[in-house]
């Protein structure tokens, strides 16, 4: 409709060109500022760090429930998050055996999978449905040496 106004127009020759100018200026504008939008949930969930791979490797349990283990397994590129109650997450790994925080499912969309190492034996884990932080849990290394006195 926008367009047949103009073409009706008395001038159309002279004015079309400097309308067309302005509505794709308009245009762009408005595209540009949308893409720079802070609020987005891309933006603001994924912070990668790099972790030992050494210390994260093994069978941990949550602290909340008994008989909910997890084992991080190394397999050669990558290490994976098996668990029995859901599906395995990816890290990838690189040559000096360091491990990226952040992990996938393969699937659209993908979910997520954050951790921290809070210490040694102790470690924090976000699971991210659909770019936004879900519920975290926390694990402890259930195959850790206990020092007797």
């Amino acid at each position: 409709m926008f367009f047949r106004i103009l073409a009706n127009s008395k001038m159309t020759n002279q004015i079309f060109p400097f309308r067309l100018l302005i509505c794709l200026c308009l245009l762009l504008f408005v595209l540009k500022s949308n893409s720079q939008t802070n609020g987005s949930a891309l933006n603001n969930t994924y912070v990668s760090s790099y972790l030992d791979s050494k210390k994260i490797l093994g069978i941990w349990s949550l602290v909340d429930s008994i008989g909910y283990d997890i084992e991080f397994i190394d397999s050669g590129y990558e290490i994976e998050l098996k668990s029995n109650y859901s599906h395995k997450y990816y890290f990838s790994k690189d040559s000096t055996g360091h491990m990226s925080s952040s992990g996938y499912y393969p699937q659209w969309p993908p979910p997520g999978c954050d951790l921290v190492l809070i210490s040694n034996d102790t470690l924090k884990i976000t699971y991210s449905p659909f770019f936004e932080p879900g519920p975290s849990f926390f694990y402890v290394k259930k195959n850790r040496l206990i020092k007797k006195k």
